[in-house]
């Protein structure tokens, strides 16, 4: 799969939000997509509710194929800017290959393609996630996002964690919240845990800068920047091979998650 983004980049410098608020010094072709992508919060509602809308006439509990995808970009009047990076993310998200993607994985991930600091990202995910509006959540629906958002930096060639690393993250996030007897803690709980634990912040304090097929650091300067094809991962043959978490957050297991074999 050859793919090839050109873009504007956005950003006078190299400050990209950090999870805390504050901004540090690092570059990703992620962080680029979300300084030129109009996917906000009401962008990504109206989608999440138009691919929902799908599911319920298809009956498919989980999944939209090709066609339904690319009807809820139409009806929800995306920029025609965005709909090049939307179609190119379905490849991506459509990891086995059959032409149906996850709504939820893709909902969640495309957060990381709004603007704002990783805290607002990361409570735009859980949201679009959290379909019923319950504001919390189990284990194994978190490590579902997470591993969402990781996969979309993964593709787009940034640093991204191990499946080790998300499962420590995890496990130790609900070691230290506070739990219900069903499984559940609140995302208010569970944000700044995440966001404060060490493998998250220094990850996302790590100098992740991106360079070009050409050798240059993406974000230096003005003009137009080119994501190389070669830096997005190909995806035609991947089945969360780089996470291993199933594509379906309740058929999870925390902390020991099977590889998905089936994506529906």
């Amino acid at each position: 799969v050859k793919i090839k983004f050109q873009f504007q980049f956005l950003y006078m410098g190299n400050q990209i939000p950090t999870l805390n608020g504050g901004s540090a010094p690092r570059t990703s072709y992620t962080a680029a997509m979300a300084s030129v992508t109009r996917l906000e919060k009401r962008e990504l509602m109206i989608l999440r509710e138009k691919w929902m809308g799908s599911m319920r006439i298809s009956g498919h509990p989980t999944s939209i194929t090709r066609d339904e995808f690319g009807r809820g970009i139409e009806e929800a009047a995306i920029a025609d800017t965005d709909i090049e990076v939307l179609d190119r993310l379905f490849v991506m998200f459509d990891k086995m290959g059959d032409g149906f993607v996850n709504v939820r994985e893709v909902t969640a991930a495309l957060a990381a393609l709004s603007t704002g600091t990783d805290m607002i990202k990361l409570h735009l995910a859980l949201e679009l996630y959290d379909i019923n509006k319950t504001q919390k959540a189990r284990a194994p629906e978190i490590l579902f996002v997470l591993d969402a958002i990781n996969n979309i930096a993964y593709w787009f060639g940034d640093p991204a964690l191990s499946p080790e690393d998300l499962h420590a993250v995890v496990d130790d996030v609900y070691d230290a919240v506070t739990v219900t007897k069903d499984g559940y803690a609140q995302f208010d709980d569970l944000i700044p845990t995440i966001l404060n634990h060490h493998l998250v912040s220094t990850f996302l304090q790590a100098d992740a800068s991106a360079i070009d097929g050409e050798g240059h650091t993406v974000g230096g300067g003005g003009g137009g920047t080119t994501i190389p094809s070669h830096q997005i991962k190909n995806t035609s043959t991947m089945s969360n091979t780089h996470t291993g978490v199933d594509d379906d957050a309740s058929s999870i297991t925390a902390p020991t998650v099977p590889p998905s074999t089936d994506r529906r």
